[in-house]
Protein backbone atom coordinates (compact mmCIF):
# COMPACT_ATOMS: atom_id res chain seq x y z
CA UNK A 1 0.00 0.00 0.00
CA UNK A 2 1.52 3.32 -1.03
CA UNK A 3 1.18 6.64 0.52
CA UNK A 4 0.62 10.16 -0.42
CA UNK A 5 3.84 11.75 -1.51
CA UNK A 6 3.01 15.66 -0.58
CA UNK A 7 1.67 15.41 2.89
CA UNK A 8 3.32 17.18 6.26
CA UNK A 9 1.81 15.88 9.46
CA UNK A 10 2.79 17.80 13.19
CA UNK A 11 3.22 16.25 16.58
CA UNK A 12 3.49 18.30 19.88
CA UNK A 13 3.08 18.61 23.40
CA UNK A 14 -0.49 17.08 25.11
CA UNK A 15 -2.33 20.28 26.57
CA UNK A 16 -2.19 17.98 29.75
CA UNK A 17 2.11 18.76 29.93
CA UNK A 18 0.97 22.49 30.31
CA UNK A 19 -1.05 21.92 33.51
CA UNK A 20 1.70 21.76 36.01
CA UNK A 21 3.75 24.48 34.81
CA UNK A 22 0.50 26.57 34.19
CA UNK A 23 -0.29 26.06 37.83
CA UNK A 24 2.66 27.01 39.36
CA UNK A 25 3.02 30.40 37.89
CA UNK A 26 -0.35 30.95 39.18
CA UNK A 27 1.09 30.02 42.70
CA UNK A 28 4.35 32.73 42.11
CA UNK A 29 1.71 35.33 41.22
CA UNK A 30 -0.04 34.78 44.07
CA UNK A 31 2.84 34.98 46.22
CA UNK A 32 3.99 38.19 44.67
CA UNK A 33 1.44 39.95 47.26
CA UNK A 34 3.04 38.54 50.41
CA UNK A 35 6.49 39.85 51.86
CA UNK A 36 9.73 40.15 50.57
CA UNK A 37 11.56 36.79 50.58
CA UNK A 38 7.98 35.22 49.24
CA UNK A 39 8.10 37.68 46.34
CA UNK A 40 11.36 36.99 45.13
CA UNK A 41 10.43 33.20 45.90
CA UNK A 42 7.42 33.98 43.40
CA UNK A 43 9.55 35.71 40.77
CA UNK A 44 11.73 32.88 40.58
CA UNK A 45 8.59 30.32 39.80
CA UNK A 46 6.83 32.43 37.43
CA UNK A 47 10.17 32.81 35.70
CA UNK A 48 10.97 29.13 35.45
CA UNK A 49 7.90 27.93 34.43
CA UNK A 50 6.79 30.09 32.09
CA UNK A 51 10.07 29.30 30.14
CA UNK A 52 9.60 25.53 30.75
CA UNK A 53 5.95 26.40 29.40
CA UNK A 54 7.39 27.89 26.31
CA UNK A 55 9.80 24.97 26.06
CA UNK A 56 7.22 22.90 25.68
CA UNK A 57 4.92 24.39 23.29
CA UNK A 58 8.04 24.59 21.17
CA UNK A 59 8.33 20.69 20.65
CA UNK A 60 7.50 19.94 16.98
CA UNK A 61 7.72 16.82 15.03
CA UNK A 62 6.92 17.45 11.82
CA UNK A 63 7.00 14.12 9.38
CA UNK A 64 7.14 14.69 5.32
CA UNK A 65 7.56 12.26 2.59
CA UNK A 66 11.18 13.39 3.11
CA UNK A 67 11.74 12.16 6.55
CA UNK A 68 11.14 13.65 10.29
CA UNK A 69 12.31 16.98 11.19
CA UNK A 70 12.21 17.23 15.12
CA UNK A 71 12.38 20.88 16.70
CA UNK A 72 12.77 21.75 20.66
CA UNK A 73 13.78 24.23 22.94
CA UNK A 74 13.85 28.04 22.90
CA UNK A 75 17.32 29.16 24.61
CA UNK A 76 20.23 28.55 22.19
CA UNK A 77 22.31 26.22 24.80
CA UNK A 78 18.66 24.38 24.96
CA UNK A 79 17.52 24.48 21.52
CA UNK A 80 17.80 20.97 19.29
CA UNK A 81 16.59 21.11 15.67
CA UNK A 82 17.11 17.71 13.96
CA UNK A 83 16.40 16.13 10.54
CA UNK A 84 15.93 12.31 10.09
CA UNK A 85 15.90 11.34 6.41
CA UNK A 86 13.45 8.32 6.33
CA UNK A 87 16.66 5.71 5.16
CA UNK A 88 17.87 6.08 8.76
CA UNK A 89 15.01 5.31 10.41
CA UNK A 90 14.62 1.57 11.55
CA UNK A 91 11.08 1.81 13.14
CA UNK A 92 9.03 4.25 15.40
CA UNK A 93 7.60 2.68 18.85
CA UNK A 94 4.73 3.87 20.44
CA UNK A 95 3.65 3.55 24.14
CA UNK A 96 0.91 4.73 26.34
CA UNK A 97 -0.60 4.64 29.69
CA UNK A 98 -3.83 4.42 30.49
CA UNK A 99 -4.74 8.04 30.83
CA UNK A 100 -2.93 8.27 27.30
CA UNK A 101 -4.51 5.78 25.46
CA UNK A 102 -8.28 7.30 26.48
CA UNK A 103 -7.00 11.25 26.12
CA UNK A 104 -4.66 10.37 23.08
CA UNK A 105 -0.94 10.99 23.77
CA UNK A 106 2.05 9.31 24.11
CA UNK A 107 5.92 8.23 23.90
CA UNK A 108 7.02 8.08 20.60
CA UNK A 109 10.39 6.40 20.15
CA UNK A 110 12.85 6.22 16.94
CA UNK A 111 14.88 3.78 16.24
CA UNK A 112 17.62 4.61 13.62
CA UNK A 113 19.42 1.37 13.04
CA UNK A 114 19.12 -2.28 13.10
CA UNK A 115 20.93 -4.06 16.29
CA UNK A 116 22.44 -1.69 18.39
CA UNK A 117 20.67 1.55 18.28
CA UNK A 118 19.98 5.14 18.96
CA UNK A 119 16.73 6.12 20.20
CA UNK A 120 15.52 9.53 20.21
CA UNK A 121 11.97 9.68 22.22
CA UNK A 122 9.58 12.38 22.91
CA UNK A 123 6.86 11.83 25.84
CA UNK A 124 3.38 13.06 26.03
CA UNK A 125 2.83 13.71 22.29
CA UNK A 126 -0.80 14.40 20.79
CA UNK A 127 -1.78 11.16 18.37
CA UNK A 128 1.71 9.35 18.98
CA UNK A 129 -0.39 6.45 18.01
CA UNK A 130 -1.27 7.56 14.43
CA UNK A 131 2.03 9.27 13.98
CA UNK A 132 4.02 6.53 14.92
CA UNK A 133 2.13 4.64 12.55
CA UNK A 134 2.90 6.92 9.92
CA UNK A 135 6.38 7.05 10.12
CA UNK A 136 6.45 3.00 10.17
CA UNK A 137 4.50 3.18 6.96
CA UNK A 138 7.00 5.43 5.16
CA UNK A 139 9.90 3.41 6.17
CA UNK A 140 8.49 -0.06 5.15
CA UNK A 141 7.63 2.14 1.70
CA UNK A 142 10.91 2.99 1.39
CA UNK A 143 12.38 -0.46 2.02
CA UNK A 144 10.29 -2.05 -0.76
CA UNK A 145 11.03 0.48 -3.31
CA UNK A 146 14.91 0.64 -2.21
CA UNK A 147 14.60 -3.35 -2.21
CA UNK A 148 12.66 -3.64 -5.81
CA UNK A 149 15.34 -1.37 -7.14
CA UNK A 150 17.96 -3.11 -5.79
CA UNK A 151 16.79 -6.58 -7.29
CA UNK A 152 15.87 -5.06 -10.73
CA UNK A 153 19.24 -3.60 -10.75
CA UNK A 154 20.59 -6.75 -9.69
CA UNK A 155 19.05 -8.72 -12.65
CA UNK A 156 20.21 -6.14 -15.49
CA UNK A 157 23.27 -5.79 -14.59
CA UNK A 158 25.15 -8.43 -17.57
CA UNK A 159 28.27 -9.27 -15.27
CA UNK A 160 28.32 -10.71 -11.28
CA UNK A 161 31.16 -7.95 -10.89
CA UNK A 162 29.27 -5.43 -12.02
CA UNK A 163 26.79 -6.81 -9.77
CA UNK A 164 29.08 -6.72 -6.63
CA UNK A 165 30.33 -3.29 -7.45
CA UNK A 166 26.95 -1.93 -7.24
CA UNK A 167 26.05 -3.64 -4.14
CA UNK A 168 29.48 -2.40 -2.58
CA UNK A 169 28.17 1.27 -4.09
CA UNK A 170 24.88 0.79 -1.92
CA UNK A 171 26.60 -0.08 1.24
CA UNK A 172 29.14 2.68 1.12
CA UNK A 173 26.79 5.42 0.39
CA UNK A 174 24.26 3.88 3.38
CA UNK A 175 21.43 2.55 1.48
CA UNK A 176 22.51 -1.50 2.41
CA UNK A 177 23.69 -2.19 6.19
CA UNK A 178 26.56 -4.62 6.48
CA UNK A 179 23.67 -7.76 6.59
CA UNK A 180 21.78 -6.86 3.57
CA UNK A 181 24.91 -6.60 2.12
CA UNK A 182 26.35 -9.58 3.04
CA UNK A 183 23.01 -11.68 2.72
CA UNK A 184 22.87 -9.68 -1.19
CA UNK A 185 26.07 -10.43 -1.97
CA UNK A 186 26.05 -14.50 -1.00
CA UNK A 187 22.69 -14.57 -3.13
CA UNK A 188 24.89 -13.36 -5.90
CA UNK A 189 27.74 -15.21 -5.39
CA UNK A 190 25.48 -18.57 -5.00
CA UNK A 191 23.17 -17.41 -8.33
CA UNK A 192 26.48 -17.99 -10.14
CA UNK A 193 27.62 -21.40 -9.25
Amino acid sequence: MAIQTDFEITAKKHWLTFILPGIIVLMGILMLGSSTVWKVLGAVLILFNVIKLISLGSVRWTLSPAGLYVTRGILPWTKIQMQIPIFDIYESLVSFGMFGHFLGYGHISIRRTEGVTSVIGETSMTGAKEFSGQINQLVQDYKMRKNTLIVNQAYASPSISQQLKHLADLKNSGELTQDEYDTMKSRLINSEK
